[in-house]
């Protein structure tokens, strides 16, 4: 407990203190009342200094260095010369009590942004953030489970961190650790190399769960379950892809088809995240951040052809956008391996992260946009293995088709994201429609 205290207190010190030195006062302060005799104490690493007299340096250099340096100018000021402080040995210099010091390298006006853009300040500041990092780099490497056991706690204030100080970001970068879906902790290279593994053992299984036999035949990696090719795509982004949760319980759906396929997944589900997956996308191009329904990956899809599936795909799109009246609707006809599935929705990754900056700007107070103007790519994939799927492409005119179709659709979206208030309402009226066509 008392490290865990220690070391938040520290990452806090280490955040603010670019705004304001902590300011400090003792009793038994030694005097001073000429510039000799300030000169004289600093020299002699005197502390806590007050001051019985205004001090005109005469044109001479007043130099402060070494260990915590506290001047109480008790209403009396500092002029008439130049005022040196070495950052590289001084941690902090406080000044308390009413006066001025008059001299060049010290603004008249002191304000948190003046502070902010000081030298002097800002030395201070990487010293301290070099050796907040260092001190959790060295937890990391020698005391994992300690440093397992605080993260939670203390991940917000690094990860905000990482977003003020790009050099404490590069610096902490292997170090930043990620709760996987069984709530173990790896850092980037761990997890890096761990999903490389599954993907170099993986086995290819069938919809019964039978391991398939490797054919060799390389030219069908290289195009995906809607015919393309995905040489060229991969020549484009060649990265790595981390997906992750932001919410285990709505997105229970995706993890439930993660597992099956023995897929790997983090928790990211702090507000910070979102801001922080992005800063680290941009200081590192070997690998980028997916959440869990940005798409249906082919580790979850049957091994087929968009010619075996073309008949489907054209019969249900246009069947499924004149039932939910969405000429929009992006429709797309995957086998998947789990064959209870039915539907999902999925949603482009630049798309939602675009929607939640407005959401988070609106919560600001920063809005008057139309927020449907920057709503997510959603995608609607159907299992063409789903019983129910197909029998709504077997039997596409019959009349309960339409509101079949409307209930896969809402069942796909409760899987992603709550129904609003109106569509909730149609859901429970549909549903009990459907229980009582069964019951005839």
């Amino acid at each position: 407990m008392m490290k865990k205290r220690l070391l938040c207190a520290l990452l806090l010190l280490a955040l603010a203190l670019s705004l304001l030195p902590t300011v400090a006062l003792a009793d038994d302060a030694y005097t001073a009342g000429t510039a000799e005799e300030l000169q004289s104490l600093l020299g002699q690493r005197k502390t806590p200094i007050k001051l019985t007299d205004n001090i005109n340096l005469k044109g001479q250099p007043l130099t402060i260095s070494g260990g915590n340096i506290t001047i109480d100018m008790a209403g009396h000021t500092i002029s008439g010369g130049e005022l040196t402080v070495d950052v590289r040995e001084t941690r902090p210099l406080n000044l308390t009590g009413e006066g001025v010091i008059d001299c060049p390298d010290l603004p008249l006006n002191v304000s948190r942004s003046a502070l902010q853009n000081d030298g002097f300040v800002k030395k201070i500041s990487e010293y301290i953030t070099k050796k907040v990092a260092d001190k959790l780099i060295g937890m990391c490497k020698t005391e994992k489970e300690s440093y397992e056991k605080y993260w939670d706690d203390i991940s917000p204030f690094i990860k905000f961190g990482c977003l003020k100080d790009t050099k404490f970001c590069d610096k902490m970068n292997d170090y930043i650790l990620f709760k996987n879906l069984d709530d173990k902790y790896l850092t980037l290279p761990e997890l890096l190399v761990k999903e490389e593994e599954k993907k170099d053992d993986a086995e290819v299984l069938d919809k019964d769960g039978n391991p398939i036999t490797n054919t060799g035949d390389a030219a069908a990696s290289d195009h995906t379950a809607d015919g393309s090719d995905t040489s060229a795509d991969s020549e484009k982004d060649e990265r790595k892809v981390i997906y992750y949760v932001t919410d285990k319980v709505q997105q229970g759906q995706y993890i439930k088809l993660f597992k099956e396929q023995n897929m790997q997944a983090v928790i990211l589900d702090h507000n910070i995240d979102t801001s922080f997956i992005t800063q680290l996308e941009q200081r590192n191009e070997k690998y980028k951040f997916m959440r869990i329904d940005a798409d249906v990956t082919e580790s979850l899809k049957d091994e087929t052809s968009a010619e075996d599936l073309k008949a489907e795909t054209d019969a249900l799109t246009e069947v499924f956008k004149k039932a939910l009246n969405n000429d929009k609707l992006t429709v797309k006809v995957e086998k998947l391996k789990n064959e209870n599935i039915s539907s999902i929705i999925t949603l482009s990754e630049e798309g939602r992260r675009m929607q939640d900056m407005m959401k988070m700007y609106a919560m600001n107070g920063m809005g008057g946009m139309d927020m449907n103007m920057f709503a997510a790519d959603q995608t609607l994939t159907l299992n063409a293995n789903n019983e129910l799927v197909k029998y709504i492409f077997e039997h596409k005119d019959s009349e309960n088709v339409p509101m079949f179709c409307e209930q896969l659709y809402d069942l796909a979206v409760l899987s992603n994201h709550p129904l609003s208030v109106d569509e909730m309402t149609k859901f429970v009226e549909r549903s009990n429609k459907i229980m009582m066509l069964l019951a005839k």
